[in-house]
């Protein structure tokens, strides 16, 4: 069903984990990339860390995009800074896309897809069932090291 008349891309959001962010990025190629092609990233679990903390991890994602909006996820945090934006821009993903299939020179580049195939498996859950909150985040809360959400 072509829905384009019905339904538009207002922009993409990335959530940042200020607890693991340096462990993600270490790990996970793909951390990077969804920082990359977002309009907009928010920061989660900030009354966890210092306002010092805060200002390194604005700072490391705005090399990425100088000009990328951040935004903290608290209680103040306004959804008009995030809803209806019409920050969602494609050719600037087709832009990055060719700057990454020209900067992929190794043997083991997929030059078709262009990634590198981490081991990296997507989970979703639908229910039509009311979600118990608490034991969903509890479920959340301990999942293992290994697993980035």
């Amino acid at each position: 069903m072509n829905l384009t008349d019905k339904i538009r891309l207002d922009a993409v959001l990335c959530v940042v984990d200020s607890l693991n962010i340096e462990k993600n990025f270490q790990n996970y190629e793909i951390a990077s990339k969804q920082i990359l092609y977002s309009d907009m990233v928010l920061v989660s679990k900030t009354n966890f860390i210092s306002s010092e903390k805060y200002q390194e991890i604005k700072f490391f994602i705005k090399k990425f995009n100088p000009f990328m909006r951040i935004l903290p996820i608290n209680e103040s945090l306004d959804l008009k800074m995030i809803l209806d934006t019409n920050k969602f821009d494609y050719s600037k993903v087709e832009e990055l896309e060719k700057k990454e299939k020209h900067h992929c020179h190794d043997e083991h580049c997929d030059h078709e897809h262009h990634h590198h195939h981490e081991e990296i498996d997507e989970v979703f859950v639908k229910t039509t069932k009311p979600l118990n909150m608490e034991k969903f985040a509890l479920f959340i809360k301990n999942l293992p090291e290994n697993i980035i959400r």
